[in-house]
Formats: C-alpha cells, sequence, structure tokens
C-alpha cells in the first residue's frame, strides 16, 4: 500500500544539506511527520504517560532499535535556488532557498506486515504538518510552508473521513471563513481517528501547561487574513506578521522571549505556529497555538500570546470551532 502526494512550496524553504545548499529532504520530511504525529497523539494521550507514547509513535515511524513501518520518499524536481532573506521583514540574513512554486512528489508506503491503518495514521500526520506546519528554519514564521496540490494515489480502503479530508487541503479555500471551517473539521477528524488508533485505558493528564507541544482539545488555531496581501508576493503575508512581533519585542523583551521563546538564555522554539496559505484572492495565516513550558518547569506567560492572537483584526477561530462556526472579523 502507498500514498503519492504531489506537494508545491508556497514560501522559500530554507532547508540545506551538508553543503548549505537547499535541497528536499526525505529526512527533514520525515522529522515533520513525527512531530505533528508526536502532537497529534500527545493531544488525546497528554504528555504525561510519555512511555506510552513513545510506543504508539515508535508504531509508526519506529525507533533507534526498530524499523519503521513506514517508509518516506520524495520525488524531487528541478529547481534553481534562490537568495531570500531569512527575516521577511529585514532585507539582510540572507541565505539560499527552495524556490516558491516548486513542485515535488511525497510518497509514503508501508513494509511487508504493517497494518493498514498504520499508512492512514502517518497520512494523518502529513495533512496535518502541511496544513500547520512547515520545513526547513524560520518554519514557525511562515518560511517554509508547502501546500497538498494533487493527490495521486489514495487506497481506496482509506478511512473515509481522511480521504475527504485530503480532497479538501488539495483545494484552495475561495475565502478565510471556509479555510478556517476546514482547519476545524480536520483537527476534529484527526482528534478522532488518533483516538481509536491509540486508546489509552487509563488515560493519565498532567497538571498545568505540558512540557512538549501537543495538540489537545483546548488547543488555539486562529485564521489571520492582514489587508492588501498580494498572492503574487509571499513577503505580503509574512511582514505583517513579523512586525506585530517585532513590537511586542520592542514593548517587553522579557515578555516576549517567556512567551514566544529565544535563544537566550536558553533556546526554545516558539510554541506559536505559522503557516501560509493561499486563498482566491489573498493570503492567510494559519496560526496554531500549542500551549507548553517554555522552558522545563516554567510556564512561561500564555497571556502574552492569548493577547497577540485576541488583538488580530479579521481573524477566524479554526478551532476549538465556534458553536456557531462563525468568524470573528
Amino acid at each position: 500500500m502507498k500514498v503519492r502526494l504531489i506537494l508545491e512550496t508556497v514560501t522559500p524553504l530554507f532547508l540545506g544539506g551538508a553543503d548549505q545548499q537547499p535541497e528536499l529532504r526525505p529526512t527533514s520530511m520525515r522529522g515533520a511527520l513525527r512531530y505533528w504525529l508526536r502532537a497529534g497523539l500527545g493531544g488525546v494521550i497528554d504528555d504525561a504517560d510519555r512511555t506510552l507514547l513513545a510506543e504508539w509513535e515508535a508504531s509508526i515511524f519506529g525507533r533507534t532499535d526498530r524499523g519503521s513501518p513506514v517508509v518516506v520518499r520524495l520525488v524531487q524536481a528541478d529547481f534553481t535556488s534562490f537568495s531570500q532573506p531569512l527575516l521577511s521583514h529585514r532585507d539582510s540574513g540572507y541565505a539560499r532557498a527552495v524556490p516558491t512554486g516548486t513542485s515535488f512528489g511525497l510518497i509514503l508506503s508501508t513494509s511487508r506486515g504493517a497494518s493498514p491503518q498504520t499508512l492512514e495514521i502517518a497520512t494523518w500526520s502529513a495533512v496535518l504538518a502541511l496544513t500547520l506546519g512547515g520545513l526547513g528554519r524560520r518554519s514557525r514564521r511562515g518560511a517554509g510552508s508547502v501546500r497538498l496540490k494533487t493527490v495521486e494515489d489514495v487506497p481506496t480502503t482509506f478511512d473515509k473521513d481522511l480521504q475527504a479530508c485530503l480532497k479538501t487541503a488539495a483545494t484552495t479555500a475561495p475565502d478565510g471563513q471556509t479555510l478556517a471551517d476546514n482547519v476545524g473539521v480536520l483537527v476534529e477528524k484527526m482528534r478522532k481517528a488518533f483516538k481509536a488508533f491509540a486508546p489509552a485505558k487509563k488515560p493519565v493528564v498532567s497538571s498545568g501547561l505540558p512540557s512538549f507541544s501537543i495538540l489537545r482539545s483546548d488547543t488555539r488555531i486562529v485564521l489571520w487574513s492582514p489587508a492588501n496581501t498580494d498572492l503574487k508576493d509571499y513577503k505580503t503575508i509574512l511582514i505583517p506578521l513579523m512586525e506585530l512581533l517585532s513590537s511586542r519585542v520592542a514593548a517587553n523583551a522579557t515578555a516576549f522571549r517567556d512567551s514566544f521563546g529565544g535563544i537566550k538564555p536558553s533556546r526554545r522554539a516558539s510554541p506559536l505556529w505559522a503557516t501560509a496559505h493561499q486563498l482566491k484572492d489573498a493570503w492567510a495565516l494559519v496560526l496554531t497555538y500549542l500551549k507548553a513550558e517554555i522552558r522545563q518547569g516554567v510556564p512561561g506567560n500564555p497571556g502574552e500570546v492569548k493577547g497577540f492572537l485576541d488583538s488580530l483584526s479579521k481573524k477566524w477561530e479554526a478551532y476549538p470551532r465556534p458553536a456557531s462556526g462563525g468568524a470573528k472579523p
């Protein structure tokens, strides 16, 4: 059994090999799939039962003492790398990147003896990674956003919810409300599939914030479409985000670091993922806030991230889904 998807870069992808030249790497794609598998599984098991979570993760993508039942391959297209700033709002810090509009294939297949459900869960992880995440450097700030362009091959025995979500992900939403609804449905259906795959006999729920990023039922996902974006220029969706975040750094650098992560006093990845999506006539960002401790034993300042999301204009609450399903512009 196999799944074959055609993907396309939406924003520059800063992903280099040993010589720092841009390349599309199966190991990086596998890492992204594993990250979102762990986030999704953690969302239904929680972070307190690490042993159970590790076992379910290994059953899909293996571990050092167990081969992976799922094989991840990329069919790469030729491309000419170009130089772009790592920070879209600054004319400095340039790096070579895989250009926007580069198409390539993702093939997921299973080894002999693996259950069909294994491939389904890996595919759910892929849809999550493409919808909420990205690849390479600065992917949490919108770089390396990749979209599902075409579904070329999917087993007909796949769960109907998964087939429907794949079909939806391969279409361009006409407006922000539609995309927000699509994202909300995807997360709900994913959680249902993950609960069926990894039922916890005695779920153990940790108190307070989880110690790592997991996609829980209270994860907040907001869709934001700033004014005057240009589909021909990816910077028109990333610059507004970076300018707003930079203003918060200027206002209170310590509060920002304790909320959005940073490199000092110790490196902590941001709990806020920003992924660029193209609508029919505009750009939008899917902003996913995966609540977690900012450092071990340090809860950080979740209110700062909440305040940032609340301050955005022309936004839609994608998840948890509003009771009325309506937008909040």
